[in-house]
């Protein structure tokens, strides 16, 4: 069910926060927040990209069937 790009996003994600946390808690508040977005935005990215590569199959997959259809 898990590809290996998803648990890539995910321990990326995991690490961010991990990271953050730190910041948060023994460095500076502030930085720790910056770095705590950076959490969502890592996630967000992963799953767009996860959604661009299925259209593109689905795309792919629809112009092929109709070339065989046709030729």
């Amino acid at each position: 069910m898990f590809r290996t790009y998803d648990y890539i996003v995910l321990i990326s994600a995991v690490i961010a926060l991990c990271f953050s946390l730190y910041l948060f808690m023994l460095v500076d508040q502030i930085l720790g927040l910056f770095m705590g977005v950076w959490v969502a935005v890592i996630l967000c990215f992963g799953l767009y990209m996860k959604l661009l590569r299925i259209v593109h199959f689905v795309l792919y997959k629809n112009l092929n069937d109709e070339e065989d259809a046709n030729g």
